[in-house]
């Protein structure tokens, strides 16, 4: 879904995302010259070509690091030096707030970044955010910078065998936000992540291949990587990508969104659901939706605003699963079981299935379940 209201929606059927997988893989790996084992950085928007590009590189057995495409190409380029990055891989612009983004210009800014660090970028790979216009004002450096849209015509109809990998080799790097001082790379492998992420998006969130569902957070932190591509599209389901902003052009257009889009399962955060309560309890109702789940994710959300969320955005019709994770685990660690565990108002609850969690203090003794003293 574009952000700007009025430009027609992106449908890609599971069919389509094979092919335009298969021949971006191809590309990657002959006219970019990646190999199994490689590390890509990926600094984009959210757009089909995102998710595209992260299969691509799966495929080929390329670890890629995806760079929350509001950051800086600053932050961006350091990244890329620490993963170990030649290739990046960007958009010549997007859109947010209603405002036209010059992204490629954060390019450059992100090879001399990483080139200080002592990492030198090969290739600049870009795609056009509208085909066939070049969107950016940052002119494209001859011999290092190539549009994707014009090579893949190369590869049309191309088709790349998977790479063969054991279970422990790595799918992707994720960095933290850097909230406690410089942002880690966190390592995912291939085998245990796609089955937790498959698995706790089925349990807990319910996701059938019927379902129309929407995370609302970005691909480019660890929910999106988990609950927007890999969890949902194992289990084949229908996945809302959006590129703009919540309350863009007002707070309205989430429910526009999934009315239009019939959106059955919805996913978002607690500072989202505080934003658009702000707006009160008319604005939901205007708008003839229906979710039989919701989730909330990413920091605790007080009772009040898990009842506004229950009782007008979910029109108490839905179940709420509260659930509590870190960038370094790669999905749910603790949250309710979907019409098994009773909803309790501003708690996450239990620990996901096959998950013990243990709780210390600090003089590093455990702490019992039910003390009050942590």
């Amino acid at each position: 879904v574009p952000e700007p209201e009025g430009e027609a929606h992106v449908v890609v059927t599971y069919q389509e995302l094979y092919k335009r997988v298969n021949e971006t893989a191809a590309l990657l790996g002959d006219f970019a010259g990646l190999k199994t084992g490689d590390r890509v950085t990926i600094h984009m928007p959210m757009i089909p070509e995102l998710p595209i590009t992260m299969l691509a590189c799966a495929r080929l057995g390329v670890v890629h690091s995806v760079v929350f495409g509001g950051f800086s190409g600053e932050a961006c380029g350091l990244r890329a030096a620490d993963s170990g990055s030649r290739v990046l891989i960007y958009t010549d612009g997007y859109w947010r707030n209603g405002k036209w983004v010059d992204h490629k210009a954060a390019a450059d800014i992100a090879v001399q970044t990483a080139k200080k660090e002592g990492q030198e970028i090969d290739k600049v790979l870009v795609w056009k955010r509208y085909v066939g216009r070049y969107g950016s004002e940052t002119p494209m450096v001859m011999e290092r910078d190539y549009f994707i849209d014009d090579v893949l015509k190369d590869y049309r109809g191309h088709t790349v065998v998977p790479v063969s990998q054991d279970s422990e080799a790595p799918l992707f790097l994720m960095y933290t936000s850097g909230t406690t001082g410089k942002p880690k790379g966190c390592q995912h492998r291939t085998g245990g992540y796609l089955a937790y992420v498959t698995g706790t998006a089925k349990y807990y969130q319910d996701l059938h291949p019927e379902d129309v569902y929407w995370c609302m957070a970005d691909i480019g932190w660890i929910t999106g990587h988990s609950y927007i591509v890999y969890g949902p599209l194992s289990l084949a389901a229908t996945s809302v990508l959006y590129e703009g902003v919540p309350q863009f052009p007002d707070v309205g257009r989430p429910w526009r969104i999934a009315e239009r889009l019939g959106v059955n399962i919805f996913h978002t955060s607690p500072t989202a659901i505080r934003m658009l309560r702000k707006a009160g309890v008319d604005e939901p109702k205007k708008y003839n939706y229906h979710f039989k789940h919701m989730t909330t994710v990413g920091e605790p959300i007080e009772p009040e605003v898990w009842q506004w969320y229950y009782e007008v955005v979910g029109k108490r019709e839905a179940v709420i699963v509260d659930t509590w994770w870190q960038t370094e685990t790669g999905g749910f660690l603790c949250s309710t079981k979907p019409a098994l565990d009773p909803m309790k108002p501003g708690s996450a609850g239990p620990p996901a299935l096959g998950i013990y969690p243990v709780i210390w203090d600090e003089e590093g003794n455990e702490v019992k379940p039910g003390s009050q003293t942590a």
